[in-house]
C-alpha cells in the first residue's frame, strides 16, 4: 500500500510529545513536520517498498534522524522489529522518549554508526536516506550493510543527484549546496556500481524530486540561508508545498533530483 495523503500529512506528528513550545507541539500534532523535503524523500522511499510486508521482519534505518520513517512503519507493521541508529545523541534521545510515550514497543533507537554493529546477518531490510553523501567510505558502508543483511534481504537507499545535474526553479537555488557533503553527490550509474561492488544485486533504480517536488522544496526553503525568515515564509507556503510534495512523492518519475536504489543480498544457492 502506497502512503496515503493523510499519512503524508501526519508524517513527523509523533514528535509533538517532546516539544516544550505548545504552539509547535500543536502544529506537529495537527499537520506533522514543516520540513517538506523530509516528507518527500521519506515517502519516495516508502512507496518504493510499498509491496513489502514487514511484519515479523527486522528493519534497520541508518541515520534515522528524527525517526519519521520508523514511526510510520512501526505503526503500520506492529509485528515488525524496527531499529534506528543515529550519530546525533540528542535526536536519538528524543526518538527514544517518543517511542516510549507512544507505546511503540516494536521500535528502538541507538546512538552511533553502523560500524559499531556486529557482523551478523540479522536484518531483513536496511534503509538509508540521504546519508551516503556524508560518508567518506561509502563502499565500506555498503559492504557493512551487505554483511548484516540476511540472504534475500533488501536495502533501500535514497541519495541526492549530483548537484551540478539538479534542475532548479528559482535563481536563488542555482548555487544551493550542502556544506557537509563529502562528495558531489551521485549519478545513477555511480551509486549502482558501488552497490554492485558490495556484492548486492540491484532490483530497481528510481528517481525522486521531479519538477513538483523541487518546486515544493524551494517554496518551503525560499530564504534557505536566513533561518528565521525561512521558517516564517515556509508557514505561508506550507499548504501548496504540502500538496505539490505529495503529488511528486506518488509519481513514477523518469528523472529527478534524487535517486532511490532498491537492492538485495543474493540468497544462498541450494
Amino acid at each position: 500500500m502506497r502512503v496515503s495523503f493523510i499519512n503524508f500529512i501526519r508524517l513527523g506528528s509523533d514528535l509533538w510529545r517532546v516539544q516544550s513550545n505548545p504552539l509547535l507541539a500543536l502544529f506537529l500534532r495537527t499537520v506533522g513536520t514543516l520540513d517538506i523535503h523530509a516528507r518527500i524523500r521519506n515517502v519516495h522511499l516508502m512507496n518504493a517498498l510499498h509491496n513489502l510486508d514487514l511484519n515479523h521482519r527486522r528493519v534497520l534505518d541508518i541515520g534515522s534522524g528524527r525517526g519519521y520513517l520508523l514511526f510510520y512503519l512501526a505503526r503500520r507493521f506492529p509485528g515488525g522489529d524496527f531499529e534506528g541508529i543515529e550519530l546525533d545523541s540528542r535526536r536519538t534521545l528524543e526518538c527514544e522518549m517518543v517511542a516510549k510515550e507512544a507505546g511503540l514497543t516494536n521500535l528502538s533507537f541507538h546512538q552511533g554508526t553502523i560500524q559499531f554493529l556486529h557482523d551478523e546477518p540479522v536484518y531483513n531490510l536496511i534503509i538509508s536516506i540521504d546519508v551516503f553523501e556524508h560518508v567518506l567510505d561509502d563502499i565500506g558502508m555498503l559492504q557493512k550493510m551487505a554483511r548484516i543483511l540476511q540472504p534475500g534481504g533488501k536495502i533501500a537507499i535514497h541519495v541526492p543527484l549530483r548537484h551540478q545535474r539538479q534542475r532548479r526553479i528559482f535563481p536563488v537555488f542555482r548555487n544551493h549546496i550542502i556544506a557537509d557533503h563529502v562528495r558531489d553527490e551521485y549519478l545513477p550509474a555511480e551509486i549502482t556500481d558501488k552497490v554492485l561492488s558490495a556484492g548486492l544485486e540491484v532490483d530497481e533504480v528510481n528517481f525522486g524530486f521531479g519538477i513538483l517536488g523541487e518546486l515544493a522544496f524551494e517554496l518551503n526553503n525560499l530564504f534557505w540561508d536566513h533561518k528565521a525568515l525561512r521558517i516564517t515564509t515556509a508557514l505561508f507556503t506550507f499548504p501548496i508545498s504540502l500538496l505539490l510534495g505529495y503529488l511528486d512523492a506518488n509519481k513514477n518519475l523518469a528523472q529527478g533530483n534524487s535517486i532511490v536504489i532498491i537492492a538485495s543480498r543474493p540468497s544462498f544457492s541450494s
